[in-house]
């Protein structure tokens, strides 16, 4: 019962840090391919992302409109820009950086990306990433061990945040990260 208190704290902590953040947000306008701020998405098999992008149609269709200054890495150090997965078939295209989510699908980050887009960055570069896990549970594989087994996802999610922060992409050799978003 204390674990279950003390995690709905944190997480409440984390959405109150995360409004706070984003007001204070300026939006100026940038043209270079540098970033300060960075998103990290964390969580589950909801983060991992199940929905598909044929299913941004009527007043969703507007997601498929990736802003082109929301930047994400898949894996390495270099930020790219966000481009919806969409799956290989004969008749269109398909994406090879699948950004943590499984191949035709997406998380989150998609509709949370325009929106902070959209009302606070403007034209100014920031970044979006993933760590997470289909089928983890928080006590055994986030705080314990990984679901492969070793480290616990809580620590690999660390110190793969560690790697990506420090990109030579980053404005001042580290980015800030502005929320974590479970």
């Amino acid at each position: 019962m204390a674990h279950q208190v003390g995690f709905r704290l944190i997480l409440l902590s984390t959405l109150f840090v995360t409004l706070d953040c984003l007001q204070q947000r300026g939006g100026e306008a940038s043209s270079n391919e540098m970033l300060t701020d960075v998103f990290l998405f964390a969580g589950q098999s909801n983060c991992v992302g199940h929905a598909e992008v044929d299913d941004l149609k009527g007043e969703l269709a507007g997601y498929r409109d990736v802003p082109a200054h929301m930047l994400s890495i898949d894996v390495g150090t270099t930020w790219y820009p966000f481009t919806l997965n969409v799956k290989k078939t004969d008749k269109g295209p398909s994406y090879k950086r699948n950004f943590g989510s499984l191949p035709g699908h997406f998380g989150p980050e998609v509709s949370f990306g325009s929106e902070v887009s959209r009302s606070i960055y403007k034209n100014e570069n920031f970044g979006v990433f993933k760590c997470c896990t289909n089928a983890s549970e928080l006590e055994q594989n986030w705080l314990r061990e990984s679901v492969q087994g070793g480290d616990s996802l809580l620590s690999r999610m660390v110190e793969k945040t560690q790697k990506k922060i420090n990109s030579p992409q980053c404005k001042g050799g580290r980015c800030r990260v502005k929320a974590l978003v479970w």
